[in-house]
């Protein structure tokens, strides 16, 4: 996956989390979102959500949005900016300003462009009065921090692409497959699954349901089989899989396991590449 493709996917994301972010503890005002018009169209950008204090001065971000003609559908983006804080503790009142925007993430726009919105912002913001109460800041800042740790853990790497040229099934287990006993059974069902994967210590076997079929297996990674139908225990603990969507005419699915985030792309035979029009590229069609 080509490392731009990623970066505009990641930013993408980043974007929608941010646009889906409950209204920030800081700055609750009620002239918030702030609206005004320039020369590159109406903009309207969003109650800010601290991120750091830092002595005095506070980072923070907002979402924004810019319409660059009445008739032209509004275009959503992020602003990073920092302002110099003065906190009067007497009143617990913070005072932002000095205003500097620092990043400006607008999905498809150029360089040039993402600067001209900083300028943009930068001098309208001087007019604005950024006052609120040092609790809302404080809360704010606290929220962030809450907002951060949750997500320091992720794992960002791409899932590993396969390709099938036939139907294929792919089952996916999260790590080394794990069995716990079914209650009331000799069966084990592996766990860490959404498919129903059943093993059957008197059989020897791993049994899966999918795509309307039974499958079986030596091993929950396969290789797996169509088999008639499973041993009346297993049958009887899982029902198999009746998706009317799966049951379609032609050859059954073929079962490929993965043990890590994978995802398939599946032709009807060898890849069919047809002309995008307009476009000197091209598409798979089947």
């Amino acid at each position: 996956m080509p490392a731009s493709f990623s970066a505009r996917v990641a930013g993408a994301l980043c974007l929608l989390a941010l646009l889906l972010l409950p209204p920030p503890a800081h700055a609750q005002g009620a002239d918030w979102p702030r609206r005004f018009d320039s020369a590159s169209g109406t903009f309207i950008v969003y109650q800010p959500q601290p991120e750091r204090l830092d002595g005095t001065t506070v980072t923070a971000r907002a979402a924004f949005s810019l319409r660059r003609s009445a008739s032209a559908a509004p275009e959503f983006g992020v602003l990073w900016f920092q302002a110099r804080v003065r906190i009067d503790r007497d009143s617990l009142t913070v005072k932002e300003d000095a205003l500097d925007v620092v990043r400006v993430q607008l999905p498809g726009a150029t360089d040039a462009t993402e600067h001209d919105v900083e300028r943009l912002v930068e001098a309208e913001a001087v007019r604005w009065d950024l006052s609120g109460s040092l609790q809302e800041l404080r809360a704010g800042l606290a929220a962030s921090a809450k907002e951060r740790l949750s997500i320091e853990n992720l794992d960002h790497t791409a899932p590993r692409v396969l390709f099938s040229t036939r139907r294929a099934l792919l089952v996916v287990y999260d790590g080394a497959p794990q069995l716990e006993p079914i209650e009331g059974t000799s069966l084990q069902r592996v766990t860490n699954t959404p498919y129903a994967v059943v093993f059957d210590p008197a059989a020897r076997s791993y049994f899966l349901a999918g795509a309307g079929l039974w499958y079986g297996a030596p091993d929950a990674l396969g290789p797996w089989s169509i088999v008639a139908a499973p041993p009346p225990a297993v049958a009887a603990a899982i029902a198999p899989d009746t998706s009317a969507a799966d049951m379609v005419p032609g050859a059954p699915p073929v079962v490929i396991t993965a043990t890590e985030p994978t995802e398939l792309i599946v032709t009807d035979g060898e890849p069919l590449l047809e002309p995008l029009v307009g476009h000197e590229l091209f598409y798979v069609s089947n």
